[in-house]
């Protein structure tokens, strides 16, 4: 018996470290989320002659029923604190992997390419 998957609406949103309130930032979306037990993840992004960015990605089960209620909180919540809206997106995801899926994860992605010096 093949089991079903779940969809899971993941909406994601930005800030910079340029202006230096990321750790105030980063403590509303912890708030937020435990507030409504809602699973987040943190990505600081490393490029090539940027400031580093944060994304927050806060996942929601498309079947809870305050889908649309979670939906309004999270774009309030972006809009009063001048957040970027990134994307919102909806993936299939094994319902055991989303009950066991952790609170709060941080990841980095390190987009920096090295580039070794050339010596004639």
């Amino acid at each position: 018996m093949k089991k079903e998957l779940e969809k899971i609406e993941v909406v994601r949103f930005e800030t910079s470290y340029d202006d230096g309130t990321l750790d105030f930032y980063t403590e509303n979306v912890r708030s937020l989320c435990k507030a409504f037990s809602l699973n987040f993840k943190i990505i600081d992004q490393y490029t090539e002659g940027a400031d580093a960015l944060r994304y927050y990605e806060i996942y929601i089960s498309a079947s809870s029923f305050l889908l649309e209620d979670f939906r309004h909180i999270i774009k309030t919540f972006i809009l009063t604190y001048g957040m970027n809206l990134m994307y919102v997106k909806t993936i299939e995801l094994d319902p055991d992997l989303y009950l066991d899926m952790p609170d709060e994860t941080f990841e980095v992605e390190n987009l920096i390419v090295h580039k070794p010096e050339k010596h004639e």
